[in-house]
């Protein structure tokens, strides 16, 4: 008999964040922002208030585990150089969204942009979503 294996994916992400980003207003402000732009859910089972907060990710076995620490994890800013365009780019994580998912790629870069607008912490690299845009002439139409 022949096993089929199906193609790896993660399974999770797990990054720390300051403890207050974890208190009610914090995690009311993340539940907000990633399920309106991503779809992600919060899975309140394993919520501890200031502890842990953890998110559903479009499929049962895909989440992405915020937990408190002191000191929380870093990103190093990237120093500008002719490999990446002289860009500087922090470290993060990426994720590709199908065209039917919520809306598609445009929807998904506005509500980034909008959010981006009130919040000046959003650091917003959409240069996917200008491609598919400029490939795509069709999507954003009404």
């Amino acid at each position: 008999m022949t096993e089929t294996l199906r193609t790896p994916r993660f399974n999770h992400v797990a990054m720390s964040v300051p403890a207050d980003l974890l208190g009610e207003e914090g995690r009311a402000e993340l539940c907000a922002f990633y399920n309106e732009v991503f779809g992600w859910n919060e899975l309140p089972t394993e919520t501890v208030d200031r502890k842990k907060l953890v998110f559903g990710v479009h499929a049962i076995e895909q989440f992405v585990f915020l937990i408190s620490d002191d000191p929380p994890m870093t990103a190093q800013i990237a120093k500008p150089t002719s490999r990446n365009h002289g860009r500087t780019y922090r470290d993060h994580v990426g994720t590709e969204h199908p065209l039917h998912v919520r809306g598609g790629l445009v929807e998904v870069d506005r509500h980034l942009r909008q959010r981006q607008a009130e919040r000046e912490e959003i650091d917003l690299h959409a240069e996917h979503a200008d491609r598919e845009r400029n490939h795509r002439p069709d999507l954003g139409r009404s």
